[in-house]
C-alpha cells in the first residue's frame, strides 16, 4: 500500500492489522464513540455500516442525504442538516465516515467534495474515516 498509493515509508508503529473493513471501521467507531454519539456517513450506504455501528457500538448514524442531481456527493447544506439533526436530537456528532468508492453507487469522491467535507468536519472537530477497501478496483471510463 505505501508503494502504491502514498510512495514514502510507514512507520511499522502506525500499523493496525484488522481482520476486513467492517471490523476496522467498528472498532475506529467504539474507540471514538461512546454510547449515543452520533457517526455521519452519506447516503446511499452500505448497509453493514448502519447495523453493525449501532447493534455492537450503540452508536447513532446520521444520513448525510445526497441526490442524484449532486453525483451522490455530500453537500456542506446537507452535512449541515445532518449535524443540526443529530444535536437536536440530543446526540454528540464525533465522526464523518466517507466511503469510496461508495457501495452500493461505485462513485468516488471529486477532490473539491473530498477537501469541503474534510475542511468541514475539522470546522467541528470531528474524527473522520474513509472505507477505501476497493480503492485499487477502480476502471476508467463512465
Amino acid at each position: 500500500m505505501e508503494k502504491h498509493w502514498f510512495g514514502v515509508p510507514v512507520d511499522i508503529e502506525g500499523i493496525c492489522i484488522q481482520n476486513g473493513c467492517i471490523s476496522s471501521t467498528e472498532a475506529l467507531v467504539h474507540l471514538t464513540c461512546n454510547e449515543g454519539d452520533t457517526v455521519l456517513i452519506p447516503s446511499p450506504l452500505y448497509y453493514s455500516f448502519a447495523g453493525d455501528w449501532w447493534v455492537r457500538c450503540k452508536a447513532r448514524i446520521g444520513i448525510v442525504v445526497t441526490t442524484e442531481a449532486t453525483g451522490y456527493e455530500p453537500t456542506i447544506a446537507a452535512l449541515e442538516a445532518a449535524y443540526k439533526k443529530a444535536i437536536k436530537n440530543g446526540s454528540k456528532v464525533k465522526m464523518l465516515a466517507l466511503n469510496q468508492p461508495n457501495n452500493p453507487t461505485g462513485r468516488m469522491l471529486s477532490t473539491q467534495c473530498l477537501i469541503e467535507c474534510c475542511t468541514w468536519a475539522s470546522k467541528k472537530n470531528l474524527h473522520i474515516t474513509c472505507d477505501e477497501i476497493y480503492a485499487s478496483s477502480l476502471f476508467e471510463g463512465k
